[in-house]
């Protein structure tokens, strides 16, 4: 049987976790259904979050592993550290290469926020002007096993830039196309983690 993309809730709300209240429903064969919560528009941009069911460890490792990235990024095609840089750190540098349609660009990053298991974000440049800040927060359950991913975006461009690269790129709503693909990277690391660790076929979601 095909599987659906997951659906989303409110980030506002609690981790769909560790109460009676929240737990997780089950479909007629008895395994669970996904349950992840949906964006929102906030002061720093975009973000949403998803429930994976694997320790928080283990997602970080794979989130802060910049050259996993295109795995899951619907833009993002390849990522490499850059300088003296060999892993996620504060103040390493990768450069990205992206694909939209038929634009093609790289951006340089420097990695902002790092620590295992908790968080993981980093600060975006197309040249010398600022692009974007991208933050990925960890919260691991109660029993770790499993751990609620939010991925946030802040939009830093200038206005003027941020204007004239949507009509060149085509993008109308740069919030809702920023909701899009933080739903689809959300989506493709819960199922590519999820599958690589054997949590479906174990039955881990039940």
């Amino acid at each position: 049987m095909r599987r659906g993309l997951p659906t989303f809730r409110d980030a506002d709300q609690p981790p769909p976790c560790g109460t009676d209240a929240c737990a997780r429903p089950v479909d007629g064969a008895g395994r669970a259904l996904v349950r992840c919560r949906p964006p929102r528009d906030t002061v720093s941009g975009v973000n949403s979050s998803v429930h994976i069911e694997l320790p928080a460890e283990a997602i970080w490792a794979a989130i802060s592993d910049v050259h996993c990235m295109g795995e899951w990024s619907p833009e993002t095609t390849s990522c490499a550290w850059r300088g003296a840089a060999r892993g996620p750190a504060v103040g390493a540098r990768f450069r990205g290469h992206n694909r939209l349609r038929w634009v093609r660009w790289f951006t340089d990053c420097a990695v902002v926020a790092c620590e295992p298991g908790r968080e993981f974000a980093f600060d975006v440049h197309f040249g010398p002007v600022p692009d974007a800040r991208w933050r990925y927060r960890l919260e691991p359950d109660d029993d770790g096993t499993g751990c609620t991913v939010t991925e946030d975006c802040q939009d830093r461009r200038p206005a003027v830039l941020a204007k004239l690269s949507n009509v060149v790129m085509g993008i109308p709503d740069r919030a809702e196309h920023n909701r899009a693909g933080i739903q689809m990277t959300l989506a493709q690391l819960k199922d590519r983690l999820e599958a690589r660790h054997g949590r479906r076929a174990s039955g881990g979601l039940g």
